[in-house]
């Protein structure tokens, strides 16, 4: 798989934690400068059920050093978050930078209900 983005969409549907039959994701990966260090997010079913998931930062490592290699260069400093949205029903898919507010997209009490809806893929 030579394509950044596809190999880093094969390992986020590898390794994370669903339990259920997904039709699409959306995943938030921290990075604290260097790497990943924090990957959360949810699976999206066509019945409309949504389950909180995870993945290892370190089964992802490579893939996501992958993707930011290919688009920063040595000693460019990396993005705080990405959000990857993925639609495996239309394959469509889009990664989403988050270069200044450490908490975009950050799953607190108050955000816990909304933050699942927002991130949901919709692709036209």
């Amino acid at each position: 798989m030579s394509d950044p983005t596809t190999a880093l969409i094969h390992a986020l549907a590898e390794h994370m934690t669903a339990k259920e039959e997904w039709d699409c994701f959306a995943m938030v990966l921290g990075l604290d400068g260097v790497k990943v260090n924090s990957v959360f997010g949810f699976a999206y079913s066509a019945d409309g059920a949504v389950e909180s998931v995870a993945a290892s930062p370190y089964r992802i490592k490579d893939a996501v050093k992958g993707y930011t290699d290919s688009y920063f260069k040595a000693g460019d400093p990396l993005p705080l978050k990405l959000l990857v949205q993925f639609d495996r029903t239309n394959g469509k898919y889009e990664v989403t930078f988050e270069d200044k507010d450490a908490s975009r997209w950050e799953l607190t009490p108050e955000t816990f209900h909304d933050i699942p809806e927002q991130l949901r893929p919709h692709f036209g």
